[in-house]
């Protein structure tokens, strides 16, 4: 058959179309519902394009996607629902440097643990802590923070030193390592051969020129030789020997004397205070006094004391000779605070005592332990109190008499005061009443009272 020729229009075919040759089309060929026999290269090309070109209904099925026409161009065409529209497509990369890039700090909700990331091959925050506290700045931690240092050469891996043995050897021999003092070096020569010396004297020479001069006239005592070390070396015979200074002599510093101790001449105690460990007796036949105290200055002569220093209520002797028991302030030869008992009284310095009056001309007085056996008077134009204060003690006794206008009232301060009728007052002029401890800071007045 001969060949077609060219067709320069679209040709349209319902029924069957044959060709043995090629058919050749500028246009559109278009064929209907009818059945066809293969187009050489028509068929071949779709075919190829095609896995399973079925026929009928123009050649559909699964053809390439490229080979569908008028394909939807949005969401709603397709029938796709659950995708966001290009809107949120254009905000959510408006704000993302490159869709699909974003940078790490500007993502928001990020996690704050380990945990949160999903994170288990690092240590927790403590464990960093610890590390960067002992580290002046982190991965350049000091030497002497990192623990579990190997203690060997070997476990350094250090192959060019010298074992301990040998710098031991070496150190022993050298005061300071790799500069030897001379005294450290063992096995010295002895002779001045041996050091190569050519220009000193033998010894010998030496020894001769000393032994020939009598007198060095410019030698000095260190550069003598072989010098003694002992007293009998210098040929001394009148010094005590270091053994019995020890054992016979007190050091300065002080000591133990175990025995008696005899001093025949004077002992001056240049400290202030002798201590007794136990008791200190007086035991002479002597006709001379056995202690005497003899007190210069201002100082009391004796003080005994039965409680800690100062003790306010002591024995004791003043400077002027005033003696005083139960107080530290005797202003008479004799103050006693507290009771006295005695078989007898006699004399007339205990009835001068007794008797002795003591004259107050103001407004106001305050009973004093020295007031005890006293006559008190009171002279005023004006009213006068008379206070009668604690700490007199049990068996105090005062006489107290008005002799000025002023009328004289006792009162109590920290003291109770018992009289008839509970009357406080001195009658008047001239009159009088006494006062009498029968115990400790409880008093009795009675007299010409009102």
């Amino acid at each position: 058959m001969a060949t077609i020729k060219t067709i320069q229009r679209t040709i349209a075919f319902l029924g069957g179309l044959s060709a043995v040759g090629n058919i050749t089309t500028l246009g559109t060929l278009s064929a209907g519902n009818g059945s066809s026999t293969q187009w050489n290269n028509v068929w071949t090309t779709v075919n190829a394009n095609s896995g399973a070109w079925s026929a009928g209904g123009g050649g559909g099925g699964a053809s390439d996607w490229i080979y569908i026409a008028n394909k939807p161009t949005t969401l709603a065409g397709y029938g796709i629902t659950d995708a966001a529209s290009s809107t949120l497509t254009t905000l959510v990369g408006s704000n993302s440097a490159t869709w699909g890039d974003k940078s790490f700090s500007s993502i928001t909700g990020k996690p704050t643990t380990l945990a949160g990331y999903g994170i288990t091959d690092a240590t927790s925050s403590g464990l960093t802590t610890f590390v960067s506290a002992n580290s002046s700045t982190w991965a350049d931690k000091a030497f002497s923070s990192i623990t579990g240092t190997p203690t060997t050469l070997a476990g350094y891996g250090i192959t060019d030193a010298a074992s301990s043995t040998l710098t031991t050897l070496v150190a022993s021999n050298s005061a300071t390592w790799g500069a030897p003092s001379f005294a450290s070096i063992t096995s010295k020569p002895t002779t001045l051969v041996e050091y190569g010396i050519t220009d000193a004297a033998p010894i010998s020479l030496n020894t001769l020129v000393q032994n020939n001069s009598s007198t060095w006239s410019d030698q000095y005592w260190s550069s003598i030789m072989g010098k003694p070390t002992t007293l009998a070396g210098y040929g001394i015979t009148d010094a005590a020997s270091t053994s019995y200074v020890n054992t016979n002599f007190i050091p300065v510093s002080g000591g133990t004397i175990t025995g008696s101790l005899s001093v025949l001449g004077t002992t001056t105690y240049v400290d202030t205070n002798v201590a007794v460990a136990s008791a200190m007796y007086i035991d002479t036949s002597s006709t001379e006094t056995a202690l005497r105290v003899t007190q210069s200055g201002s100082g009391d002569a004796i003080r005994v004391e039965d409680s800690t220093n100062p003790d306010t209520t002591p024995f004791i002797v003043k400077s002027d000779g005033l003696v005083g028991i139960g107080t530290a302030d005797p202003n008479e030869k004799l103050t006693v605070v507290g009771n006295v008992s005695a078989t007898a009284y006699q004399g007339d310095a205990y009835k001068a005592t007794s008797s002795s009056v003591n004259a107050q001309t103001g407004t106001s007085y305050t009973l004093l332990a020295s007031d005890n056996g006293k006559i008190v008077t009171l002279s005023n134009a004006s009213a006068i109190t008379v206070t009668v204060p604690s700490g007199l003690g049990a068996g105090f006794s005062c006489t107290i008499v008005q002799i000025g206008a002023g009328q004289v009232t006792v009162v109590a301060s920290g003291v109770t005061i018992n009289s008839y009728q509970g009357y406080t007052k001195i009658a008047g002029q001239h009159a009088g009443a006494s006062l009498f401890a029968y115990s400790a800071n409880v008093f009795n007045l009675n007299g010409n009272l009102a």
